[in-house]
C-alpha cells in the first residue's frame, strides 16, 4: 500500500499523474490503515515483535500523509 503510493508520488512529481491519481493513492492507504487498525483492535495486546511492526507501519502511513500534504493537492 505504501509502496504503491510512493510510485504514484514519483509519477506526480514528474508530471505524469494528476492530483486525482495521487489522491486515489492516499485514499487507498487510508482505507487499508483503517481496516488494519480495526482488525488489530480485536487482537488485543501485541507482543514486542508485533508492536514494533505496528509502529513501523504507523510511521510509513504518517510519511504518506506528510508527502501528500507537501504535494499541494486537495484532500480526497
Amino acid at each position: 500500500m505504501v509502496r504503491n503510493f510512493g510510485e504514484r508520488a514519483a509519477l506526480y512529481a514528474r508530471g505524469q499523474l494528476p492530483c486525482a491519481g495521487l489522491a486515489r493513492g492516499l485514499s487507498d492507504v487510508e482505507n487499508r490503515w483503517i481496516a488494519y487498525n480495526a482488525a488489530r483492535k480485536t487482537a488485543g495486546l501485541l507482543d514486542a515483535t508485533h508492536a514494533a511492526r505496528d509502529q513501523m507501519l504507523y510511521a510509513k502511513v504518517d510519511s504518506v500523509e506528510r508527502r501528500f500534504e507537501q504535494s499541494g493537492c486537495p484532500r480526497p
